[in-house]
């Protein structure tokens, strides 16, 4: 009777590069996620009249050209520094 090779548990090496893999695509999103929030916050420290009208534009594009009011309305917050 022929005897089959022994069956060992474990992880294939397409697997784990795969996993590897997918790791790595999540860490440079996240990494570009940070990068981009820290810039915000940090133009948020330096130029707040600059941030503010910035979203004040990106509103007027969600509302449409149709609204004369833009859909939501940002008003500058004093840091009580």
């Amino acid at each position: 009777m022929p005897t089959s090779a022994p069956q060992t548990e474990g992880f294939t090496l397409i697997e784990v590069l795969t996993a590897l893999a997918v790791l790595a695509v999540l860490s440079v999103l996240l990494g570009q996620t940070l990068q981009g929030a820290l810039r915000v916050h940090e133009l948020q420290k330096t130029e707040p009249s600059s941030l503010i009208s910035r979203s004040e534009d990106i509103a007027r594009q969600f509302a449409g050209e149709e609204q004369e009011e833009p859909a939501m309305t940002l008003e500058r917050i004093e840091d009580p520094e």
